[in-house]
């Protein structure tokens, strides 16, 4: 169910890169990196939406049960601009881990917007990869627990 979503998704970061070269962007410092982030985000939202569908009575209704998902997506895409109380809190969550993996793997940057170099850019994404990780293995385990496997009576 999933599989047009996360086709859509990679396809738009596939071509995101030539797109951006030819309009005078550099090219990723490392490409295996921002791969690697768009799978593990679409396998994390994948599993949430699955896990908010399972208690989604109707179409109506997704609006509302969807948005906790929303809000932690786009709050951790903030997480610079916030104070350092609310970033230690908000930088475990998957628009966090997104927003600084994009970093990493496109401009070599770290949080803090020092340059990293493609070998170093491995072991500072070592947190943001082990953040979308945890969220998509609670999701999956959320979702696999809250869905009904028989048919709706």
């Amino acid at each position: 169910m999933a599989l047009p979503g996360v086709v859509v998704l990679l396809a738009v970061v596939a071509i995101s890169v030539p797109v951006a070269v030819a309009l005078g962007q550099p090219l990723p410092a490392n490409g295996v990196l921002l791969a690697l982030a768009a799978v593990l985000v679409a396998v994390a939202f994948a599993a949430l939406a699955f896990w908010t569908a399972a208690w989604t009575k109707n179409a109506e209704a997704a609006q509302l049960t969807s948005m906790p998902v929303i809000l932690v997506a786009v709050v951790g895409s903030l997480v610079a601009i916030l104070p350092d109380r609310a970033r230690s809190v908000l930088e475990w969550t998957p628009g966090a881990a997104l927003d600084a993996l994009v970093r990493l793997g496109w401009f070599g940057q770290d949080p803090e917007g020092a340059a990293v170099s493609f070998a170093d850019s491995f072991t500072t994404a070592a947190q943001p990869l082990a953040t979308l990780v945890v969220w998509a293995l609670g999701a999956a385990w959320l979702a696999a627990r809250a869905m009904r496997w028989e048919p709706r009576g």
